[in-house]
């Protein structure tokens, strides 16, 4: 199961023999989702808790995928990986990628967080096993609009 271009949303990686152009990205099976929302006045807090299961028989290098509003802001991410959990921290770019790569090579467990665009966000989730399940914990904040014009007339 594979196409074109890289998916909007959800976790994929990219076949080895491929990783100079963009011709087959495989999705990684989503075990279960959860969504949680906190109002507090204005403002809410989501957070989005998915799991995955590594199905190949080899050790892949995926990446999470996931839009989100220009409006909103990232807070806080997590990775679990066989009950190993990873807290995001905020890092200057350089030192944060050199830190991921160099965990992959070692053969660790390892993520980076980057934003693509103003509304995607891309996470690497370095060395899944065969058979390895990951979970994935994104939580934003975001100011909720509020349309009440027409309630006025």
């Amino acid at each position: 199961m594979g196409g074109g271009c890289p998916p909007c949303c959800g976790l994929y990686w990219l076949r080895p023999d491929c990783v100079h152009h963009y011709s087959w990205y495989n999705l990684v099976p989503l075990l279960r989702s959860n969504v949680e929302c906190t109002l507090i006045d204005q403002m809410t807090q989501v957070d989005i808790t998915q799991e995955y299961i590594n199905n190949e028989n080899d050790t892949i290098e995926a990446s999470y995928m996931f839009p989100l509003d220009e409006r909103a802001a990232v807070c806080g991410f997590e990775a679990e990986i066989e009950g190993r959990i990873i807290v995001g921290k905020a890092k200057e770019k350089k030192q944060a990628k050199k830190e991921y790569e160099e965990a992959v090579e070692r053969g660790d467990g390892a993520f980076l967080l980057e934003e693509k665009k103003a509304d995607i966000f891309k996470m690497k989730v370095g060395n899944l096993l065969p058979g390895q399940k990951v979970r994935i914990k994104v939580t934003y904040v975001a100011e909720m609009k509020s349309e009440v014009s027409d309630l006025k007339k």
